[in-house]
């Protein structure tokens, strides 16, 4: 399986390997398995290291050698992952954390990363199924199916603790 490094899991397993995730640190020692780091990351890096931030002293270069050569392999960004961007939904606004949703995408990547906004981005198809049977079942249960009667939040509501919809 591939898997894709969110920056933050990137710099964790290169530089502090005690905060990232037991179940993720299985994933990446795991020799078969591939472990990306997006050019991307290393961008962001660069740029969060160049505005001398005196608590971020990670210099993008060394990141980028110790990746390497740690097994980690490099994911260039391409004008695919750029427009892939472009149809995400705006569940997140990090321009570098969207990109790297796009790369794993395009990719047929996992993405590890602890951020939910980010982890969202795949949960999103299975969110909007769910929806669609909620919607649906409370809808048949108070007397109109085929009609949407609440927004999701008291159809959800309805459909778990019988508390009576209000209807439009």
């Amino acid at each position: 399986m591939n898997y894709l490094l969110d920056t933050h899991i990137l710099l964790w397993i290169l530089v502090d390997p005690d905060k990232v995730p037991e179940p993720m640190r299985r994933i990446v020692e795991d020799t078969g398995n591939r472990a990306w780091f997006s050019a991307a990351s290393i961008s962001e890096i660069a740029i969060k290291h160049s505005l001398a931030n005196s608590d971020f002293t990670v210099e993008p270069a060394t990141i980028w050698k110790a990746a390497r050569e740690t097994g980690l392999e490099e994911l260039a960004v391409t004008a695919e992952h750029s427009v892939g961007v472009d149809t995400l939904p705006w569940l997140h606004r990090d321009p570098f954390d969207r990109l790297l949703v796009a790369q794993a995408r395009a990719g047929g990547m996992k993405l590890l990363s602890v951020d939910p906004e980010v982890n969202a981005y795949f949960l999103r198809i299975r969110r909007r199924r769910c929806v669609a049977k909620f919607r649906i079942l409370a809808a048949s249960q108070f007397g109109a199916p085929g009609r949407i009667l609440l927004p999701f939040r008291l159809v959800w509501q309805a459909s778990f603790s019988r508390v009576p919809a209000h209807r439009e």
